[in-house]
């Protein structure tokens, strides 16, 4: 095959960094080194009412270790996932608050472990916090939060090992045009 060679995923209508490879050499590197990479995401959340408490604040985090596997519930063929904790497969992420107004709060979403499918939209959803415009997992959303056009994420950063020198390489990705605006009429503002 010819270049690009992919070395990840993003769910799909996910904006934000994506890595690929010029060789297939260095795609097989880093579709290896991509499981110990940081990964950080960027999304807009809606709190239900349990979770108002848990992060009501600038700065407070939560740490959410649940296993995801293949929601037995979804339709054939579907890719929805859930929190199987006896036969999904280890899944950590971090949520972080740096914003916060009303319901909605701007989340720092990294990834502990390495990165499954829709991870950070069903850990989202698990603790109360499902993002905006998810239609898969944001069944807690109430009829005053925004309207958002696609699942309200962002790959933002990502840090990884270069293939040829293995030094680290920085990648930072500039958010949309309709997640800025989503988050400025929210009355939130975005991190440095």
């Amino acid at each position: 095959s010819t270049p690009p060679f992919i070395t990840q995923r993003l769910d799909q209508f996910t904006s934000g960094v994506y890595l690929c490879a010029k060789t297939r050499e260095a795609g097989i590197f880093l579709q290896k080194e991509w499981q110990r990479c940081h990964q950080e995401y960027l999304a807009v959340a809606w709190c239900a009412d349990r979770a108002m408490k848990l992060l009501p604040s600038v700065g407070d985090s939560k740490v959410v270790s649940a296993a995801l596997g293949k929601d037995a519930k979804a339709e054939p063929g579907s890719s929805r996932q859930c929190v199987d904790e006896e036969n999904g497969k280890p899944a950590t992420t971090e949520f972080k608050v740096l914003a916060a107004e009303g319901r909605a709060r701007l989340l720092s979403c990294t990834l502990r472990d390495q990165g499954r499918l829709h991870q950070i939209r069903v850990h989202a959803a698990h603790i109360g916090m499902p993002l905006l415009g998810d239609d898969f997992y944001g069944s807690e959303t109430k009829p005053e939060a925004p309207a958002f056009e696609r699942a309200a994420l962002h790959s933002w950063r990502a840090r990884v090992a270069h293939p040829l020198d293995r030094a680290d390489l920085e990648l930072e990705a500039p958010m949309n045009e309709d997640l800025r605006s989503c988050i400025a009429k929210l009355g939130m503002s975005l991190p440095p």
